[in-house]
């Protein structure tokens, strides 16, 4: 029985020693790209334990997975195939937007409204708790350009949501006008955040401890 407790206490002594290191031992992220009406240019790393494992992506390169520098996995690039693809869903996203936009400008003249639903309702709720989980993830550097969307009423959401975002993040890091007038993307910057897990767990709880926001997740 002394055998058996004291492999018990190795295993659970293992395991809280990994739990704590996984907790305290940062997470740190870089990305670059621009994107514009038809380009988009982006790459991403994500290291943990200080470059200990790591994760590189490329759009439309796949992304690599790394151990102590040495790449043990890699996700294929995209096929030609994949690229038709994406292009024609890009191109019925594009149609399904105008087509959205006529039947928006038709239910204004008839005064007819459909009632938001109840994500929509919650919005101010999920977006405080978003701005939260923002101030976790640290973000430095900068992204610019300006960004804008056929419907002017869209448009307005975007930099309400921007102006919060910009108030909330250092001094700096954004810089993005709006274009009311315009369906217009034109954006380019260099991001680093460093994520401290114990401290994401922490906030990730006090969000979802919230009643409201955990009926509008379920919602969604």
């Amino acid at each position: 029985m002394m055998v058996v407790g004291d492999v018990v206490l190795a295993l659970l002594t293992a395991v809280g020693a990994l739990v704590l290191v996984v907790l305290l031992v940062p997470i740190s992220a870089r990305a670059r790209g621009v994107a514009r009406e038809t380009e988009l240019a982006l790459e991403a790393v994500v290291a943990w334990g200080f470059g200990v494992l790591a994760y590189r992506w490329q759009a439309r390169q796949g992304g690599s997975f790394h151990v102590l520098g040495i790449r043990v996995w890699r996700s294929g690039a995209e096929t030609a195939e994949a690229k038709r693809a994406r292009r024609e869903k890009a191109a019925a996203r594009k149609a399904a937007r105008a087509e959205k936009r006529a039947a928006k400008g038709k239910e204004k003249k008839g005064g007819k409204r459909r009632s938001p639903g109840r994500l929509w309702r919650s919005r101010r709720a999920l977006w405080r708790a978003l701005l939260r989980v923002l101030g976790a993830l640290h973000v430095r550097g900068r992204v610019e350009g300006v960004v804008g969307l056929a419907d002017p009423d869209d448009t307005m959401w975007i930099g309400l949501a921007l102006g919060e975002l910009e108030a909330r993040l250092p001094e700096g890091v954004l810089a993005v006008d709006v274009d009311y007038t315009d369906e217009v993307l034109d954006l380019a910057g260099r991001l680093r955040s460093t994520v401290w897990p114990i401290e994401a767990v922490v906030v990730l709880l006090a969000v979802w401890a919230r009643a409201e926001v955990r009926r509008a997740l379920r919602a969604a």
